[in-house]
């Protein structure tokens, strides 16, 4: 697990699990979610800034 993910994966622990990267380009890295509550599977689009 790289270091955004783990970062990301740690601040949204109470949310959402980051199962992996779909993909990545420009300006974005997008990831696959699953919502705790609600179900279903979302994306997550993380911009270049630091999290």
């Amino acid at each position: 697990m790289n270091d955004v993910l783990s970062r990301l994966t740690t601040a949204f622990a109470n949310r959402y699990r980051l199962d992996r990267e779909l993909g990545a380009g420009g300006m974005a890295t997008v990831y696959l979610r699953n919502a705790y509550t609600g179900g279903g599977q979302f994306d997550l689009t993380r911009d270049g800034t630091l999290v």
